[in-house]
């Protein structure tokens, strides 16, 4: 599965970029795949130069026939590439604790659990960034540990908020089986490499009967979404561009994913969006559109089944 070739790239600045070409897809290893998009990577000047080596080089989005999902052809082989494309030095771990950007997300997902059953008990979230959201289930009742790459922000964690973390990539980190009673990756399987073996070592963390909880942006509605933006001229970003989002689901490809992994899809869920700080006028008419974007798609997808959804709570049991 994921059968991978070592290329040479060469980016217009003259820098070698070498890349990982996927012939197969990352969820069901097949290579009946489709070529549906193709964009060119924009890094600012001041990135890092392992990153840069890729800038105004075209990379190409690959959607499986056989599962649906979709995904980057191209990964940089470079092992440090994706901690220096979201590394910033300058970020206050404090300032990200005490915003409530993400407040009604939160809400949301102890609600979900709640409806599953799961008020208490061992809990993980990985890319646990600050520690915002372990804090957030500490008080709720849960016993939270986190998973973090940055050692900067799982510091913050550990010494300010006296969460325990494991730092260190997912797919390097040693997780105990059979332990967790809740487990959350939020806004961050899009960013991953090999997203099911992800999955799969996820669920096996998970007690009998435990809920694994993701929430990731909704593949098929995110593509129409930025090709309206950008024919309009509002936006020139692309879906996937500069290495973005690597990965893309819609529920036919989550469904085949949970089943690969041992796991029953159990709910999905319309999730909503992050609010902008309430400091504008303009800020406050983009948080009401978001709303009231998201009661609509909630309305269309319970009276017609058709999801419109821009990003997915998935809900996974073992």
């Amino acid at each position: 599965m994921g059968e991978k070739k070592l290329v040479e790239l060469v980016s217009t600045e003259n820098k070698i970029a070498e890349a990982r070409m996927l012939r197969e897809c990352p969820i069901c290893g097949s290579q009946n795949n489709k070529h549906v998009k193709t964009e060119r990577c924009e890094f600012p000047e001041d990135a890092h130069p392992i990153v840069t080596a890729f800038h105004n080089m075209w990379i190409h989005l690959l959607e499986c026939d056989d599962c649906g999902f979709a995904f980057t052809q191209e990964l940089p082989s470079e092992p440090t590439f994706f901690h220096h494309r979201y590394d910033n030095h300058n970020f206050d771990p404090k300032h990200e604790v005490e915003s409530n950007r993400k407040h009604a997300i939160f809400d949301e997902i102890f609600q979900l659990f709640k409806e599953e059953g799961k008020e208490s008990g061992q809990y993980l979230d990985v890319g646990s960034f600050a520690g915002k959201l372990l804090k957030y289930a500490s008080e709720r009742g849960f016993e939270p540990r986190g998973v973090e790459v940055n050692p900067k922000l799982a510091h913050y964690t550990k010494e300010i908020l006296n969460i325990d973390v494991f730092c260190g990539k997912i797919q390097e980190v040693d997780l105990p089986e059979n332990e967790f009673d809740a487990v959350t990756i939020i806004d961050v399987l899009e960013h991953l490499e090999d997203p099911r073996l992800i999955v799969e070592k996820l669920g096996k963390s998970l007690k009998k009967d435990g809920v694994l909880m993701i929430k990731v942006p909704h593949y098929n509605m995110q593509f129409l979404k930025q090709d309206i933006l950008n024919s309009l001229g509002i936006s020139p970003t692309g879906i996937f561009q500069s290495f973005g989002h690597i990965n893309h689901f819609n529920k036919r490809s989550m469904e085949r994913t949970a089943e690969l992994c041992g796991l029953n899809l159990v709910r999905c869920y319309n999730a909503k969006s992050e609010h902008w700080p309430k400091t504008s006028f303009f800020n406050k008419f983009r948080n009401f559109l978001r709303d009231a974007y998201w009661h609509f798609s909630n309305a269309v997808i319970k009276t017609t089944g058709i999801d419109l959804g821009l990003n997915t709570i998935y809900i996974l049991k073992k």
